[in-house]
């Protein structure tokens, strides 16, 4: 038996092994793009046609014969897997979780929020049941409308996947040596610009402007502490610093112009 399912099973031994060995991350974006690809197959990311095979992947689902049960029983049993797209978006965001390029991941990311809009038109609108799984008619119009009992099986996978999502966000960001660059040569120019200022005399003016060039000193030693570990917050700190060093030098032009 041929199934995309049985394929995106085989990307977690994938993943686990790329984990084992520390992959690059291009082995890791080749991965990325077959799941990709499973999820045009799947028609999450590609509109599907009329009478399309493929959507027997979310109803009823996958059957995988349980091999051995027949000598419990008069026949072979069955279990019907439609859990695809959950399954589909935790893998994903295991690859993204080994990611080390910020741009990659994001790309992977934006993918991970195409499949979970999929996951969300899926939610049961009305009854007890509301906001759980599954109704796959919420995407698929040609599939038959189920009753509005919950799937706990497909819940927990969704679940499951959610709890992988945040444990990704909650760690730190990806660094990048490219902002971190930006965010060293804008400080180094704050820097000279608020000591230029504080020659000019500023220093010397009345609280307001102290308070003012105290604030800044605070925003240039955060943005320097963080530049990092979160450089693009470190790069709006000190651009804000710049913008009002530069509003304080175009009042004293004004100021000295006759």
């Amino acid at each position: 038996m041929e199934s995309d399912y049985f394929s995106l099973l085989v990307t977690a031994v994938t993943a686990q092994d790329l984990a084992n060995r520390r992959a690059t991350d291009s082995d890791l974006a080749r991965v990325g793009d077959l799941l990709a690809e499973l999820a045009n197959r799947a028609r999450i990311t590609r509109r599907p046609y009329a009478d399309d095979d493929a959507l027997t992947m979310h109803y009823p689902g996958v059957e995988l014969h349980l091999v051995g049960s027949e000598e419990l029983g008069p026949a072979r049993l069955a279990w019907l897997a439609a859990d695809f797209s959950p399954l589909l978006m935790k893998r994903t965001l295991r690859i993204a979780e080994m990611m080390h390029d910020p741009e990659r991941r994001g790309q992977l990311l934006r993918f991970v929020d195409t499949i979970w809009d999929h996951l969300s038109r899926r939610r049961l609108r009305d009854g007890a049941a509301r906001d759980l799984w599954d109704q796959p008619a919420g995407v698929y119009g040609q599939l038959p409308v189920q009753d509005e009992a919950a799937s706990w099986y497909y819940t927990e996978r969704v679940v499951e996947s959610l709890t992988a999502a945040a444990r990704l966000v909650s760690r730190p960001p990806l660094k990048s040596e490219r902002a971190s660059g930006i965010a060293d040569d804008l400080l180094t120019e704050a820097e000279h610009l608020y000591d230029q200022e504080l020659l000019s005399g500023s220093g010397e003016a009345g609280p307001a402007m102290r308070r003012v060039l105290h604030t800044m000193r605070l925003s240039l030693e955060r943005a320097r502490s963080i530049r990092t570990t979160r450089p693009a917050t470190a790069v709006a700190l000190i651009s804000e610093v710049l913008r009002d060093l530069d509003g304080l030098a175009a009042a004293r032009r004004d100021a000295q112009t006759p």
